[in-house]
Formats: C-alpha cells, sequence, structure tokens
C-alpha cells in the first residue's frame, strides 16, 4: 500500500507533467498549422497554373494571376514573382524592369503590395536582385525635386531592411539616381550617399523617445563637413534638410497598412507570461522589425497588438530576484528595460480600445526553461543591436572613404543616446 505522503508527491507532479504535455501539444499544433497554410498556398497556385494550360484562362483572369501574386508575394517575395513568371505574366518573360516595374507599380499605396516584402526582395544580394534595385530607383523621378523631398519618397516606396549591407547597397543606389536626375547638386555620389544616412539618423535623434539627447542643427553641420569630395556642402541645404527632419518625421511604411505581413515571418513569436500590476498574465509575443509586440492570443489577420514596445536602446536580462519568483521555482525570468535609468516609453490599448503611452521602469516575462529564455534574451539584443549599428555603420564607413581616416577624426559626432 503506497503511503499517503508517497501518494500526494506523484499527485503533486502531475499537474506540472499535465501542463508541459499540452504545451508541447500546442507548439506541435501551431507548426501543423502553418504547414498547412504553406500548403493550402502552393495548392491554389498550382490549380491557377493548370487552368492556365488548359486555356481556361482568359484575358480577363490576368486580374486573378495578379491577385494571387501579390497575395504570395505578401507572404513569400521569391514565390510571388516566380508564380508571375510561370503564368506568363511578363511579356518578356519577366526581366529586371518588368519586375522592377511590378513592384513600383503596385507597391503604391492603395494596391495591395506591401511595403516590407518589397524591401526584402530588393535587399537580396543575388545578381537579378541588384538589377530589379537598379531598375526600381530608376523609375523614380527626382529632376528638379529637393534632396529631402526625393529621400522621402525613396523610403516611402519600400521598407529598409534593418541589414547594414542591404541598407548600404539601397541607399547608394538612390544617391546615384538623385546624381543623374539633379547634376551638379553634389560633387561625388558619395556625398549624397553620406547624407542621407546622416538624414536618417537625425530623424532617429530627434523623434526617437527613447533618445535623451537631440541633436542641435549646429551639430548636424559639424558631422557633414568635408563629405563634399573633401569641401563642404552649401549650408543652406544642410539648414533645409535639419528644419525638414525637425518638422515632419519621416514616414514609415507599414504603418498604417494591413499587420499580417508584419507578423507573418517574425524574428520570434511565443507564450509568455507577463508580469501585470494585477499578478501574472499569458500574452502571445511577437519580435519583428525591432519591436516588441503582445497580445492576450494569438493574432488573427490584422489584429492590433494589445502592447508595443520599441526595442531600441534597451537590454533584455535573466532575472533571478526572489520578488520575481512565482508559485514555481522550475520558472525562468526575463527583464526588459532601458540600457540606463530612464523609464521606458511604449504604447498599449487601453479598455476603450484607445492608444496610450505607458511609461513604466522594466517589463517582466516568465518562461519555463532556461533554452527558452535563452531564445527571447539573444534575439531582442540581436534587434536592438541591429536597430543601433546599421545605419552608423554604414554611416561611417562611407565617410571614412571620402574624407579620409585623419579628417574624421578630427569630427566629433554626438551619440544618439547617452
Amino acid at each position: 500500500m503506497v503511503a499517503e505522503g508517497e501518494q500526494a508527491s506523484r499527485l503533486g507532479k502531475q499537474p506540472s507533467l499535465h501542463l508541459q504535455n499540452i504545451q508541447r501539444l500546442r507548439k506541435e499544433t501551431e507548426r501543423d498549422i502553418e504547414k498547412l497554410e504553406d500548403a493550402l498556398a502552393q495548392v491554389e497556385m498550382q490549380i491557377e497554373a493548370e487552368k492556365l494550360k488548359a486555356g481556361i484562362v482568359d484575358k480577363i483572369d490576368r486580374d486573378a494571376i495578379l491577385e494571387m501574386a501579390k497575395k504570395t508575394f505578401n507572404k513569400s517575395p521569391k514565390e510571388g514573382i516566380k508564380y508571375l513568371m510561370e503564368n506568363d505574366y511578363f511579356p518578356d518573360g519577366g526581366t529586371e524592369a518588368e519586375v522592377a516595374n511590378f513592384l513600383y507599380s503596385e507597391g503604391a499605396d492603395g494596391k495591395g503590395l506591401l511595403k516590407a516584402p518589397i524591401g526584402e526582395y530588393l535587399g537580396e544580394f543575388k545578381d537579378f536582385n541588384l538589377k530589379v534595385l537598379t531598375e526600381f530607383a530608376n523609375l523614380h523621378e527626382f529632376s528638379g525635386t529637393s534632396y529631402t523631398d526625393a529621400l522621402r519618397a525613396y523610403l516611402w516606396s519600400f521598407r529598409l531592411p534593418g541589414e547594414a549591407q542591404k541598407i548600404d547597397r539601397m541607399m547608394e543606389v538612390f544617391a546615384a539616381r538623385y546624381c543623374e536626375c539633379n547634376p551638379g547638386m553634389f560633387d561625388h555620389p558619395d556625398a549624397c550617399f553620406i547624407l542621407s544616412f546622416a538624414t536618417i539618423m537625425l530623424n532617429t535623434t530627434l523623434h526617437n523617445p527613447s533618445v535623451a539627447k537631440k541633436q542641435t542643427m549646429e551639430e548636424f553641420i559639424n558631422m557633414n563637413r568635408g563629405i563634399n569630395n573633401g569641401g563642404d556642402l552649401d549650408k543652406g541645404l544642410l539648414v533645409s534638410v535639419y528644419e525638414s527632419i525637425h518638422d515632419t518625421p519621416f514616414k514609415i511604411p507599414d504603418d498604417e497598412q494591413g499587420l499580417g505581413y508584419m507578423f507573418m515571418n517574425p524574428d520570434k513569436k511565443g507564450l509568455m507570461v507577463m508580469e501585470t500590476k494585477k499578478g501574472w498574465s499569458k500574452r502571445w509575443v511577437v519580435i519583428t522589425n525591432r519591436c516588441l509586440y503582445f497580445f492576450k492570443t494569438i493574432p488573427k489577420g490584422d489584429e492590433a497588438p494589445k502592447g508595443i514596445l520599441p526595442l531600441e536602446g534597451l537590454v533584455a536580462n535573466n532575472v533571478t530576484t526572489s520578488r520575481r519568483k512565482s508559485h514555481k521555482d522550475t520558472d525562468f525570468y526575463m527583464e526588459v528595460k532601458n540600457d540606463g535609468d530612464s523609464k521606458l516609453k511604449s504604447c498599449a490599448t487601453n479598455k476603450k480600445g484607445e492608444v496610450v503611452e505607458v511609461k513604466q521602469n522594466s517589463y517582466v516575462f516568465r518562461v519555463t526553461s532556461e533554452q527558452d529564455l535563452k531564445e527571447w534574451i539573444d534575439c531582442i539584443s540581436a534587434n536592438v543591436n541591429q536597430s543601433e549599428n546599421a545605419f552608423a555603420d554604414c554611416y561611417q564607413k562611407k565617410l571614412y572613404s571620402a574624407i579620409g581616416q585623419q579628417a574624421r577624426l578630427s569630427i566629433e559626432i554626438e551619440p544618439e543616446a547617452e
């Protein structure tokens, strides 16, 4: 006969094992759903292709091919372009110019092609994609357009990826195109290239709430000395750029488009338990585009997140203090906070559905395994580093080549944040 103490011990372990099995089953089910969605999309594409081969598709159905291609492209850019080529949508079979024209025309506001996957496709380093990028930039008409307006238009036609090498190539193509349309404005395209990065970083320092020290006009002018083939740019140009960005920040593509693509291919997603004023609450967390989003449940379609936390300037650490512990000794804790003493600035939706600003010292999340904790911390750290370093790395690399290391050392560039 089993002793009462031993029986109670066994019963105490059962709920924990049962919960782990349920969590494992949930993850397996989510993976199965993703596989089924991909399989369904492939079947739909095959059906359309067979209809075309059988002569069922007429000229009117070119619109159906286009709509299916856009839907596919928003989920997988490579597959979207492949679908158009396989269905003979392009008269010349899908040249670099034809693909660029598709991205440019269908990426216009309201046409249905999302800006983020456009940026993903243009950022690939394959020869074909690089040629498409050049053709895409050449579709922009910048003649007689102010530098700032041209940069705004270019950055609105797609969403910049986070990798420094991709940003470098995309902005290099912009500089070449702008100088081609406005000969004589810059002594060399490198000057336009460097100024474009300085402008984007200026936008961050002026309008990102996590940046404490705002760059002044004098600092902006000083940091761009000597970039025009060894000489200075016209001061009036730099003043106009500063004033334009100061008055009107860059608008980031996809902010007002559907949220579906944003959460379709995240860097990481999963269930965590978040500490709130009322205790601990389960949240579905998604990390993408250098932000942490959390939902009450797994989002469906274009469902808006419950809260958004920009990751710029933040750090994620393993927390082991006793005050963070829940009723289980086997849980692990992660704290996300500013890399300093200032409060976090995030946003959330209240009970009325209104978006409100939230200021608090940190966010604390709870997970059930040490490996899961490490993956979340690594993912957040990667997003923070990507956001902080990409533009600065590209800017300084080109600056060295433009004015030389010795000249660079004499220019004081203020840090983005303290």
